[in-house]
């Protein structure tokens, strides 16, 4: 028989290291997933705070398509974290909305999104470009125009 140890399970010795290890990476997971949702908290508090957003952004879904092309991030997502901050206002781990959560330290940005907020990310149209048929759009029938020396269309 060689140098290995036998380990009793049942003891509380090795019970504690458990539930320590478990600790451990249930506050890492938890870090990781509260940074994502501040993270869209305040790109949600930086987009509606905005004069801009407020001036033209608010009605109109083309704004926010043109802010998730121009930063990278998907218009459903920036739609959401806008909504996210105008329901919750969270953005700061400190914040006492977080109670909203049935889901204490469980809680994610997918869960948010799917049990949190409205179902429409939004209610305006957002001119769904790729379905577009006699320039009109498939989703608000809207009639439009393109003037290739700008980005977006003119309606």
């Amino acid at each position: 028989m060689g140098d290995e140890l036998i380990v009793n399970k049942d003891s509380d010795e090795y019970s504690a290291l458990i539930e320590e290890c478990k600790a451990i990476i249930t506050e890492g997971v938890w870090s990781f997933r509260l940074e994502r949702i501040l993270t869209y908290g305040k790109l949600g508090e930086r987009i509606a705070e905005d004069e801009v957003y407020k001036r033209y952004g608010e009605q109109n879904g083309i704004f926010l398509v043109n802010i998730s092309r121009d930063i990278g991030i998907s218009y459903s997502d920036i739609c959401r974290a806008v909504q996210f901050w105008e329901k919750y206002h969270i953005s700061s781990p400190d914040s006492e909305k977080w109670s909203d959560f049935a889901e204490g330290k469980n809680i994610s940005w997918s869960k948010i999104k799917q049990k949190y907020l409205p179902a429409n990310p939004k209610t305006e149209c957002a001119h769904n470009f790729e379905e577009i048929k006699a320039w009109r759009c498939s989703m608000c029938k809207k009639v439009l125009t393109y003037n290739p020396n700008v980005e977006q269309p003119i309606q």
